[in-house]
């Protein structure tokens, strides 16, 4: 592996790389901001790897234990981005409040865990981690609904779909849906009546 050593400071690039993430991680923000700002003075190249690990971090690090803020750092990074290519040095002004916002946000690192296990599952080939298409899955929009009869704008197409094809697991209870029992009747009523079926 090459080494470069920082012009500023002279660490190793690999290692500030590497401690900009953990010092965020720990919430370290005076230390993350510093050797942020170590890399991001590198030139383009390094600014460019610094703002597309500060957005990977936000999925990474930060995720579901605070999805605002990943949607914050994402728009400040944007913003960021503009000012650098703008020459303003005023870039690191959003530079220092993704780091804040980063560093002193609650952290899961679910979503990491979740594509590393999933994904070992998907590439594993032996066929012992394969999963099967559930049953609730196979409506009219599939080949196999329809050789099961449940076809569009039939009964049994209909009843498959709305007893277990519109099925929310965790759905809002803040949210009344007034409309569920309207749309079935809607669908209900699309059914052909015994005169209008087509015997062959």
């Amino acid at each position: 592996m090459t080494l470069f050593k920082t012009k500023k400071h002279e660490y190793n690039d690999d290692e500030v790389k590497s401690v900009i993430q953990k010092t965020i991680r720990r919430g370290d923000e005076e230390g993350a901001m510093f050797f942020a700002l170590e890399l991001a003075h590198e030139g383009k190249p390094s600014f460019g790897w610094l703002r597309n690990r500060l957005k990977i971090i936000a999925y990474e690090d930060v995720g579901l234990a605070n999805p605002d803020v990943v949607l914050r750092v994402s728009k400040a990074i944007d913003d960021m981005d503009f000012l650098y290519e703008s020459n303003n040095e005023e870039w690191e002004m959003a530079l220092a409040y993704i780091v804040l916002l980063l560093c002193q946000s609650p952290k899961s690192r679910i979503s990491d865990h979740f594509q590393v296990y999933v994904k070992s599952c998907w590439e594993d080939d032996s066929g012992k981690l394969k999963v099967d298409i559930p049953d609730y899955a196979l409506d009219y929009h599939t080949t196999k609904g329809n050789e099961l009869g449940r076809i569009k704008n039939s009964e049994k197409g209909v009843d498959h779909f709305i007893k277990v094809g519109e099925k929310l697991i965790n759905e809002s209870i803040e949210i009344e849906d007034i409309y569920k029992k309207k749309a079935h009747k809607v669908w209900r009523e699309k059914l052909p009546s015994v005169k209008e079926i087509i015997i062959p």
